[in-house]
This record gives C-alpha cells, structure tokens and sequence, in this order.
C-alpha cells in the first residue's frame, strides 16, 4: 500500500477530530477521493476492509438523511405530532426545521428519491406550507360566512384561531386588484 495513502488514513483513524482546519479540509479532499473511487469500484478491497475497520461512512448523505428523520420523529412525539418551524433546532444547534424546508423544496422540484419520499408520505405531511396556511384561511372564511351569511368580517375582527379574518380578507381583495390572486382561488 502507498506511504501517502497510509498516512492519511492513520490521519484519518487517530486524530481528524483534533486536527486544525486547514488540515482537515486537505484531508477531506482525500476522504471524498477514498469514496469516489469506492462508488467506482476502483478502490482496492484491502483499502475497503481498512477504512471499513474504523466505521468509515461510505454514504454520508444517506447517513445525515437517516438521522434527521431519527430527529424529526423525535421532536414529533415530543411536539404532539406536529412538524418543526422552518428555523427550529431540535436537538440543540441541529437545523431540523431548515433541513425540512430544504426536503420540501426537493418535492416540489421531483428531487427527492423515491425512498426517502416515501417517509413523507403520511396524511399531515405538508409540502406548501403558504398554500397550506392560504387554506386553513379559506376554510375559516367559509365557515364565517356560514354563521354571518349576509356580512363579510370587519377588517380588525377575529375569527377562528383568534386570526384576523377581516384583515386576511382585505389582503386577498388588495392581491386580487393587483392581479396576484390565481383563477382558481378567486373563485
């Protein structure tokens, strides 16, 4: 096995927890390099049963996904079963609520593959989180008008989830003059 190749992982094994910056950001380059040619099956098997005897993460992005969702299931029983905000921590210092809103944005661009889909998959999952709130909006205006059928809400009156109705109403009327109210929701 080659000198440079074996001081390297010896950096790796003993001290890449310790080591300065600039140190590991070189040694970095060599462990990407290490899992590149792993993922190209061009890395020898000794250099494979090596790196593999001290937990070498061969798929560190799959890793990091997995933990998350230990985390999102963490803070879901911790939280009745809601979903994090987009910039809670959970636990302390992990962006769980950031990676979250990232998870959604490969949804809605079809990035997201199949496997880790099909964790998100559950009937409370919410991928538009604004279209999500428009409709909660809506459903409380159409129950307003049920109990108030011949008045709209008053601009500072709330309704519901101590919401401002009247004033939601009055940005949706604003949106609408301006042209930014979709066919489909004016109806």
């Amino acid at each position: 096995m080659e000198e440079e190749w074996l001081k390297n992982f010896n950096f790796l094994k003993e001290s890449y927890q310790i080591l300065p910056r600039e140190e590991k950001r070189k040694l970095n380059h060599w462990i990407t390099r290490q899992r590149w040619l792993y993922n190209k099956g061009k890395l020898d098997k000794e250099k494979v049963v090596l790196l593999s005897t001290i937990g070498f993460d061969w798929k560190p992005q799959q890793s990091f996904f997995q933990l998350q969702v230990k985390y999102l299931d963490e803070y879901r029983k911790v939280h009745d079963g809601n979903w994090p905000k987009k910039h809670e921590e959970y636990p302390d210092g992990n962006k769980l609520g950031q990676w979250l809103n990232r998870i959604r944005q490969e949804i809605k661009k079809n990035k997201l593959s199949p496997e880790k889909l099909a964790y998100f998959h559950t009937d409370n999952f919410v991928v538009d989180v604004k279209q999500k709130l428009w409709d909660d909006r809506f459903e409380e205006l159409v129950s307003f008008r049920h109990l108030f059928p011949d008045r709209w809400p008053m601009t500072s009156e709330k309704y519901g989830k101590n919401f401002k109705l009247g004033y939601w109403c009055a940005q949706q009327r604003q949106l609408f003059a301006k042209g930014g109210i979709v066919n489909q929701r004016h109806q």
